[in-house]
């Protein structure tokens, strides 16, 4: 009996783990749709919510999550058009995990 995990059917469960809470966050996203368009919010208020609300849906979890170079650009794919949205800033700007408004993928890693 092979006791050990198959690294194909790890990824694979990762993958699916990823994709599930992601559209759930992005529901969440789309509930608070008319605080993203609120011209009355800042910026940082509006990015403060999205990190208290959407994030810690999609991340959770993450904790057993075994993140590939593919996994990273998917979270940060999404990341990215939730972050144009709110802050109304560009994809160029807001793909960069250095000029971003906030990076997922490395508050994904701070949580283990």
């Amino acid at each position: 009996m092979n006791t050990r995990p198959n690294p194909s059917s790890t990824a694979a469960t990762t993958t699916q783990a990823i994709r599930v809470r992601l559209a759930q966050g992005r529901a969440r996203f789309n509930q608070m749709c008319p605080i993203w368009v609120d011209p009355g919010l800042t910026t940082a208020s509006k990015t403060a919510m999205s990190k208290t609300s959407v994030c810690m849906i999609a991340r959770h979890g993450s904790e057993s999550w075994d993140l590939t170079a593919r996994h990273i650009k998917m979270t940060r794919g999404w990341t990215t058009s939730c972050l144009v949205t709110t802050s109304g800033g560009e994809c160029r700007t807001e793909g960069n995990a250095h000029t971003s408004s906030f990076d997922f993928v490395a508050d994904v890693s701070r949580t283990w």
